[in-house]
C-alpha cells in the first residue's frame, strides 16, 4: 500500500506566517512531503500562488483555509477553528466566510455556518488542534475528553467530516485518544504541522 507524507495545516505571510506560499512549497519539498494544504487564518489570498507552486513540482496541493468560528453547545460558547479543504478557491461563499471570521463589525461566524459554506463550495471541514479549544476542562483529564467527545459528536451532526489528530502540540497519548474518537464517529484523520515560520 502506498504511503504519503502529508501536511494539511500551515500558514503563509497572507495570515500570521513568515514565508510566502511558494517558499512553503519549497521548504516542504526539501522535507520530502507528498501532499500539502495551505490553511491561512481567515484568508484564501495565498491560494493562487500556492497552487501554482505545487503544480510546478511533484507535490499535490490542496486548497485550504482555517476559519475562526464559535459554537454554542450545552450552555457554553466554544471558540473553535475549522479547517476547510478541497473547496473551489473562487467560491464567493468561502470569501464571505473569511470576511466574517476576521471582521469584528460582522456577526461571528458559527461553526455550523462555516461547515455548510465550505460544503456548498465543494469542500470538507475538519476540527483543528483540539487541545487549543478553551472551555473543555483541564487538558489531558477525563473531564476534558468527556466534554471534547460530546462537542465532537455534536459537530459531526452539523456536517463535520474530519479531525486533526496529529499535530506537534499533541502528545502521543492525545493523538491516540483523538484517533480513537475519529474512528468511533467515522471521521477522517488529518495530520498537520501548523507551521507559521522558522
Amino acid at each position: 500500500m502506498d504511503t504519503f507524507k502529508c501536511n494539511y495545516h500551515m500558514h503563509s505571510h497572507y495570515s500570521n506566517g513568515t514565508l510566502s506560499p511558494a517558499q512553503l512549497v519549497r521548504k516542504f519539498i526539501e522535507e520530502e512531503y507528498d501532499v500539502l494544504s495551505l490553511t491561512d487564518h481567515d484568508s484564501i489570498d495565498g491560494l493562487k500562488e500556492f497552487m501554482a507552486a505545487c503544480e510546478a513540482t511533484k507535490i499535490k496541493g490542496v486548497p485550504g483555509v482555517e476559519l475562526t468560528t464559535t459554537h454554542e453547545f450545552m450552555g457554553k460558547v466554544y471558540d473553535i477553528h475549522i479547517l476547510g479543504y478541497n473547496f473551489d478557491p473562487n467560491s464567493q461563499l468561502i470569501a464571505e466566510a473569511c470576511q466574517r471570521s476576521k471582521d469584528d463589525t460582522l456577526p461571528c461566524l458559527k461553526a455550523e455556518e462555516a461547515i455548510k459554506m465550505v460544503g456548498e463550495s465543494g469542500g470538507q471541514c475538519f476540527l483543528a488542534h483540539p487541545v487549543k479549544i478553551p472551555g473543555l476542562g483541564e487538558r489531558g483529564t477525563e473531564e476534558f475528553y468527556k466534554e471534547f467527545e460530546a462537542l465532537l459528536k455534536d459537530l459531526k451532526k452539523k456536517g463535520l467530516k474530519g479531525l486533526e489528530c496529529i499535530n506537534p502540540m499533541h502528545t502521543e497519548d492525545e493523538e491516540y485518544r483523538f484517533i480513537q474518537y475519529a474512528g468511533k464517529y467515522h471521521l477522517h484523520i488529518s495530520s498537520g504541522t501548523d507551521h507559521h515560520g522558522e
